[in-house]
């Protein structure tokens, strides 16, 4: 079975420049996943990773926050879209226009951003 589109269909929708602040700080975490580009780490301070995703057709997120004892996990899968946007946990963040296309918490966040 192909994964292939037809090659009448029109090519994906990428979207404009996000910055991106990836990595780890006391009690929360953010990781990202790019489809149809890359993210280009621009600097490092400490457990922080800051970049940019230039071109991207989707961006797959999840966020870990623990606070008292409970951890939440969150995830998120962003296509392009009009409108200026944040994903954030703390300093954690994806800022840029963008749309929520699937979002997910607990069990279902891990088990989506684990099928892909």
């Amino acid at each position: 079975m192909s994964t292939e589109p037809p090659a009448d269909a029109p090519p994906p929708t990428t979207g404009s420049r996000l910055t991106v602040t990836s990595g780890n700080v006391e009690g929360a975490t953010l990781r990202v996943r790019v489809h149809g580009g890359q993210h280009d780490i621009t600097g490092k301070r400490g457990q922080l990773a800051h970049g940019q995703i230039a071109t991207w057709t989707a961006v797959e997120i999840i966020a870990t926050a623990r606070r008292g004892g409970a951890a939440t996990v969150r995830y998120w899968r962003i296509v392009p879209g009009p409108t200026a946007n944040r994903i954030a946990e703390g300093p954690l963040e994806v800022v840029g226009a963008f749309a929520v296309d699937v979002q997910r918490s607990g069990k279902a966040a891990n088990e989506a951003w684990d099928a892909r």
